[in-house]
């Protein structure tokens, strides 16, 4: 939590092994990914620095180097689909910027596995070119609060509060 780039780096620095920023989350929240004893190490040199930390609980070292394999073996898929030239953009976890090119689009499906979840900057970038109101489909409002963060006059309306609207009804 309010870990910026400079402390991630010096911290980074003094871990022996791979870590990495998976998710730039939201002005506020950073997750770093990699081998499971660096990650722990960075950990608690970041308490040290008084970074508050929060361990999430998954199932391997998503958007880092680690993954490549898996990025592998996707490739060999997605190759061979074919993607056609869209005329809504598309803001992937890669490359945060408005895409209307398949090539791009495909390619980018496959860098994402292996690079940093850029939310802030896909949001942000979102907010600029089409609009500020969002939908979220998932539980919690995990997203409408990170957007929140990234920008106040985000709208993000909640999947979760829709089907509790209609429900009411």
């Amino acid at each position: 939590i309010n870990l910026n780039n400079e402390q991630f780096k010096i911290i980074q620095n003094q871990v022996k092994g791979i870590v990495v920023i998976a998710n730039y989350n939201s002005h506020k929240q950073t997750i770093i990914s990699g081998e499971s004893n660096a990650v722990d190490d960075f950990l608690v040199l970041a308490k040290k620095e008084n970074i508050r930390t929060l361990p999430l609980n998954v199932s391997g070292a998503f958007h880092s180097p680690l993954m490549n394999d898996a990025m592998i073996k996707v490739e060999e898929y997605i190759n061979n689909v074919k993607f056609n030239n869209i005329d809504k953009p598309i803001y992937q976890n890669f490359s945060p910027n408005r895409n209307y090119n398949n090539s791009k689009i495909k390619c980018n499906l496959t860098k994402q596995i292996t690079s940093s979840v850029r939310w802030v900057e896909s949001i942000s970038n979102m907010a600029n070119d089409i609009s500020l109101n969002f939908l979220e489909v998932g539980p919690n409002k995990v997203l409408s609060k990170l957007n929140n963060n990234i920008n106040k006059e985000i709208n993000t309306i909640c999947f979760e509060e829709i089907t509790s609207y209609e429900k009411s009804n």
